[in-house]
């Protein structure tokens, strides 16, 4: 790859095996090498895996779509620009696909959640419009595909940062049944650094984004957990302390995390950290529910005290 970068080698004649060659140029994009020169690879041979490689921010997609705290749309990297008024609808349109799952959405249901006050053919009507919108601001038309009724986001040519989220972590999940402890937290790691912040942050007025939010964080949430986990039972208390800081940042009233933390402090014998911990738990819970810590967080917490 540094002699690639360096004498700007862009064709590779013994190369016979173009799925090979994506596959090699997808891992020097996760690793971070010769990132620019990979990406020029990528677009001279307009290379596609069979399994496209979600995990690889890098990759030159040719629509990228972040949702997770802010919205932005980039084609062909450069930010979506509008010539004149933002074209709210066709966007409504991009955001409620990603919210019900990105691929094969019925399209009835849609048109339900975007024109459920209009009859069954201005519904359609409607949504025809809008889609050709849409795929104009896209540029690639065939970055949206619809058939048979469903419409979705061709998963070779977009990336969005919900299904990179979720896709790292059902890898880590398969790997953790294979007790494979290293490659497993990697994946984690990566999974979980793709939430940067709630789905769709200021949409507060729709459902469906509000209902897939919450899926989102509680997905978060989960994984956060388990990572935590895999870090304290390699006796790794900073970085577990760490995850389990950043699960609160998402959710200050999920005592297990307040539970965690007092523990890993405990094993640092850090006490005044647990106190600190337990104080931040029952302030928490006063403030925003009204109640005191579970009865267990309590016991845990005087145990650790005595």
């Amino acid at each position: 790859m540094s002699l690639g970068s360096k004498h700007n080698f862009l064709n590779l004649h013994w190369w016979v095996n173009p799925e090979m060659l994506a596959q090699l140029y997808a891992k020097a994009l996760e690793k971070n090498i010769e990132v620019d020169y990979a990406k020029r690879f990528i677009r001279q041979h307009k290379l596609t895996t069979n399994a496209p490689p979600h995990r690889v921010e890098h990759w030159p997609w040719a629509v990228k779509i972040y949702t997770l705290e802010k919205f932005i749309v980039l084609i062909d990297g450069k930010p979506l620009l509008f010539q004149g008024k933002v074209q709210k609808r066709p966007l409504d349109l991009l955001k409620a696909v990603i919210s019900y799952g990105v691929v094969d959405v019925r399209v009835d249901k849609i048109i339900d959640s975007l024109w459920g006050g209009v009859d069954g053919d201005m519904g359609h009507s409607s949504f025809s419009t809008t889609l050709n919108r849409l795929r104009a601001l896209l540029v690639h038309k065939e970055a949206i595909q619809v058939k048979d009724g469903k419409i979705s986001l061709n998963h070779q040519l977009c990336w969005i940062d919900t299904r990179a989220f979720r896709r790292a972590l059902e890898e880590a999940e398969e790997l953790a049944k294979k007790n494979n402890v290293k490659e497993t937290t990697a994946l984690y790691e990566k999974g979980l650094s793709f939430y940067k912040g709630h789905f769709l942050t200021g949409d507060d007025n729709k459902s469906w984004i509000i209902s897939h939010r919450e899926r989102l964080k509680n997905i978060f949430i989960l994984h956060i957990a388990k990572l935590g986990t895999l870090y304290e039972h390699e006796q790794k208390y900073g970085k577990a302390i760490a995850c389990y800081e950043k699960g609160l940042e998402v959710d200050n009233l999920e005592e297990n995390f307040y539970q965690r933390l007092m523990l890993c402090h405990h094993h640092r014998g850090h006490k005044m950290d647990c106190v600190k911990t337990y104080q931040r738990c029952q302030e928490s819970l006063a403030t925003t529910l009204g109640v005191e810590p579970s009865s267990e967080t309590q016991k845990l917490y005087e145990k650790i005290m005595a």
